[in-house]
């Protein structure tokens, strides 16, 4: 999907549409309910329902992808969620993004 901003076009990808797996992070990637789920819906009935809230969470899961792109854009939302006493608001809701140039260089 293309969209324009301030004059610039930007081109959008949906990882959730991809044709080839590109969320990483996680064991499975079929049979999930939700897209960044950790765990498959079949578990739902077998596993506690604290175990099973824990797993909604996408923490640790990553999008991979490659890109000659001057600027990335990214668009998520956070759902509300479980809150552990040790964390802060500002661990649940933000994006890291980390970049490898041809030289195998990590910025």
């Amino acid at each position: 999907m293309s969209t324009f901003c301030m004059g610039q076009a930007y081109q959008w990808h949906d990882p959730t549409r991809a044709t080839f797996s590109v969320i990483h992070g996680r064991y499975w990637q079929t049979g999930l309910e939700k897209p960044f789920d950790r765990l498959p819906a079949q578990a739902k009935a077998s596993v506690r329902p604290e175990l099973w809230n824990l797993a909604q969470n996408a923490a640790g899961e990553y999008i991979s992808f490659t890109s000659n792109a001057t600027q990335i854009h990214v668009k998520y939302k956070v759902n509300k969620g479980y809150l552990p006493s040790n964390s802060t608001l500002m661990m649940m809701s933000g994006v890291d993004l980390y970049a490898r140039d041809n030289h195998n260089k990590w910025y």
